[in-house]
């Protein structure tokens, strides 16, 4: 699975949840993409061998740790946000 932050717009995603906090259509629609989202890591986790809490537990860590990527400074020390999301990923996955 090939994930990089070059297709996330951190400041559009807060654009639509703030506009959803105030129009119900919005946050009905932001809903159902976070809920194709969870499914989709839970799917790839579910592959994997996870089921119960471990898999839910990582789901949550991940989907965090991707959306929330995008909102910290893209310097990682003498790693790239790409390693680190790698490892982040090794680290939840293994």
């Amino acid at each position: 699975m090939e994930i990089s932050g070059d297709s996330f717009d951190a400041r559009l995603e807060l654009a639509l949840r703030a506009w959803g906090r105030d129009d119900a259509a919005v946050r009905k629609a932001i809903e159902a993409v976070d809920a194709r989202r969870l499914a989709t890591v839970r799917g790839f986790l579910g592959q994997m061998g996870f089921e119960g809490a471990a898999r839910e537990a990582r789901v949550f860590l991940l989907c965090s740790v991707l959306f929330g990527a995008a909102l910290l400074p893209e310097s990682h020390g003498r790693y790239s946000r790409r390693r680190v999301m790698h490892e982040v990923i090794e680290l939840l996955s293994g």
